[in-house]
């Protein structure tokens, strides 16, 4: 028996703006763009963690850590997709990250 996947709720939501479309669409700048960066934005303020936006648009979310003499490790993704793009497009490593 195959267990159900759990779909992380930010996950979907940002999904759901482009469900009306063949893909996603995320263009840089677009307002789907825009929505998906403020939902990003929330959940990490939600979260506890240091936001900020730079001269762009790229969204920084940081979670300090316990020990901040040690090295910082960085990883993330791009909102931004192809035209109708698949639903991993980017988001993936987001929500990864």
């Amino acid at each position: 028996m195959m267990t159900p996947i759990t779909i992380n709720p930010l996950f979907q939501s940002i999904l759901a703006l482009s469900a009306a479309d063949a893909g996603q669409n995320r263009l840089v700048y677009t307002p789907n763009w825009v929505a998906a960066q403020t939902q990003l934005l929330q959940a990490g303020v939600v979260d506890d963690l240091q936001a900020r936006v730079d001269q762009y648009g790229n969204v920084y979310l940081d979670l300090p850590g316990r020990l901040p003499e040690l090295p910082a490790i960085a990883t993330g993704s791009h909102m931004d997709t192809v035209v109708n793009g698949g639903a991993l497009d980017g988001l993936y490593g987001i929500i990864g990250a």
